[in-house]
């Protein structure tokens, strides 16, 4: 943690800026010349409704924050940290189920604190060293179980209405409990199999430590593999047409972040390396 007197957290403010929301203004731009609309409201917009495709590096940026401002306010009051920060994670989850607050992407930085907080928690306890495989299979079961007819922007029929509570809560609770169990799974077994030296495993890891630029990159190009594939007008299932389009998708962005990489520029601004 940094201490927010002296110059060392204002810096570190800086340089995650940098990191994150450069490549988020830079990505959008670019993202709007290809698409033709690039105007000064739509710009404006980004910063109002972040909910297009690189909302991910804006909402990361202002949880970040958010964490690190409860660890100082923790050391000012003498409170354990993790007391503050679940108590900020809750304010943030009540604004977002009672007053439906959609500007400047509060409903997601409010939703994704809750896994920042989880992340420092496996962390700080050391969680995934006592679990075990029969209990991690337990908890990818259960996941399997709440994943049956998953939808992002509803309930599953199979669970009812709950009185006086918002059905905003209960989606976000629900989404956020599936969500959980998906990520303990991975965390488990993605080093058990990551430690291994095959070609294919060390692509995977690679692309772990460029997962942001990835991430941005393939919203770019995924209109464009979609539309050359549709024009080639093969008749193909659309689990094929999903599975062929995903593998595309992913290794253009590969190569694409690769030849980023190699410039030192083009690493700075567009992929936050400083």
């Amino acid at each position: 943690m940094v201490s927010l007197s002296g110059g060392g957290y204002f810096k570190l403010v800086k340089r995650r800026f940098f990191q994150l929301m450069t490549p988020y203004f830079l990505w959008s731009i670019i993202k709007f010349l290809f698409a033709g609309g690039f105007t000064i409201n739509r710009m404006l917009d980004s910063v109002l409704y972040p909910d297009t495709s690189f909302w991910f590096l804006w909402v990361l940026f202002w949880i970040w924050l958010i964490f690190t401002l409860g660890q100082n306010v923790s050391k000012l009051i003498c409170v354990d940290e993790l007391i503050v920060l679940l108590v900020m994670s809750i304010l943030l989850m009540g604004g977002m189920a009672l007053y439906e607050l959609r500007y400047f992407g509060f409903q997601f930085i409010a939703y994704y604190f809750i896994f920042y907080i989880l992340g420092y928690m496996l962390n700080r306890f050391d969680l995934l060293a006592s679990l075990n495989d029969k209990l991690v299979l337990l908890f990818f079961l259960i996941w399997l179980c709440l994943a049956w007819g998953w939808n992002m922007h509803s309930l599953p029929s199979w669970i009812p209405s709950f009185p006086y509570v918002p059905s905003s809560l209960v989606q976000y609770s629900y989404r956020g409990i599936t969500a959980t169990f998906a990520i303990i799974v991975l965390l488990y077994y993605c080093p058990q199999i990551l430690i291994r030296t095959c070609g294919f495993h060390r692509l995977i890891a690679w692309s772990g430590k460029v997962s942001l630029g990835i991430y941005v990159v393939h919203l770019i190009l995924l209109g464009f593999v979609t539309g050359f594939l549709q024009s080639l007008d093969f008749s193909m299932g659309s689990m094929i047409y999903i599975v062929i389009s995903a593998l595309l998708v992913y290794l253009l962005s590969i190569v694409f972040v690769y030849v980023l990489m190699k410039n030192k520029y083009a690493a700075r601004y567009l992929l936050g390396k400083i």
